[in-house]
């Protein structure tokens, strides 16, 4: 008995945690896991990326979403192409953290002292990463690194008091503090961090959306042509349209149009590019409203002259 109840030595991890304490760091992981996933938090991430992607990518050509009234569905249809790399991302980091977080417990309980150098680490890092990304908030934005930065420094505050807490890093009168305000802890760098994400969210989404005009402004002659008919003379331009009169009894429409290469088709209106459209030149799109009596629209592949 003499010997059990001799202090244990200090290069030892000695465990301070009330009962059930030691699993509250993989509760509180996998509560968040349940929050953020079928409570409908990846579903508007998805609709949120779609949104301003949809919307980066359309005012690329002068078009505003509004105009175009596009249904939720439509903007969910085009996240997951755009997404599953951030995503793949995120699961491999995460992977990554839970291995260093294992890893680093096993230390631990071999090495006590060690506590307090990772903690102090910890503190330098979050300083570090809170710099970074609050001058990429209020001062030159980094794309992605000021909200990495940000959600990061708030997960390291968390992980910090839960490990000074855990292996009593801190003075009893210190370890109070922490865990009268875990819950409120939790919530405000809860809300830093959703807020991060989707602040990292809208940088991949402008960032994406952006390059998917830019290619297809530089690929107009690979799509498909738009080919018009109208009844009436609709004067139609643009760099590479043009005009071909139709003659004949037989044809109901008067005018055909070629040069013209499909932008989007929505609420039954065509959208249109000239087929030598430059942003930089600034030329215009051209609007359609179907009407089968008036104006055909037929699409055909590209490269095909007039």
């Amino acid at each position: 008995m003499a010997q059990s109840d001799a202090a244990a030595p200090d290069d030892r991890l000695v465990s301070t945690a009330p009962p059930g304490e030691e699993r509250s760091f993989w509760r509180l992981s996998v509560d968040l896991l349940v929050l953020l996933g079928p409570a409908g938090a990846v579903g508007a991430l998805l609709y949120y990326f779609g949104y301003v992607s949809a919307g980066t990518f359309y005012s690329y050509f002068g078009v505003s979403l509004s105009v175009l009234d596009l249904q939720p569905t439509d903007y969910l249809i085009i996240s997951p192409n755009l997404l599953f790399r951030s995503l793949i991302t995120v699961l491999l980091v995460a992977a990554a953290v839970v291995t260093l977080h294992l890893a680093l417990r096993a230390v631990l309980a071999r090495w006590g002292r060690c506590a307090r150098w990772v903690l102090l680490v910890l503190v330098v890092a979050v300083i570090a990463l809170a710099e970074v990304g609050l001058s990429g908030l209020f001062g030159q934005p980094r794309g992605l690194v000021a909200p990495l930065s940000l959600a990061a420094a708030g997960l390291l505050v968390d992980y910090g008091a839960w490990l000074a807490d855990r292996y009593a890093v801190l003075s009893e009168g210190a370890r109070g503090v922490v865990r009268s305000g875990v819950v409120l802890r939790r919530g405000v760098l809860l809300a830093l961090v959703v807020t991060a994400v989707f602040w990292a969210v809208t940088n991949i989404a402008q960032s994406r959306g952006l390059e998917a005009a830019r290619l297809r402004e530089l690929s107009l002659p690979l799509q498909a042509q738009a080919v018009v008919y109208s009844r009436d003379d609709l004067h139609l331009s643009g760099p590479g349209v043009s005009a071909t009169p139709l003659t004949g009894e037989a044809s109901a429409y008067r005018f055909r149009y070629n040069g013209l290469r499909p932008l989007l088709y929505a609420n039954s209106r065509w959208f249109l590019l000239p087929v030598g459209w430059r942003r930089e030149k600034v030329a215009t799109v051209v609007v359609l409203q179907e009407d089968p009596e008036r104006v055909r629209v037929d699409l055909a592949p590209g490269f095909i002259s007039g």
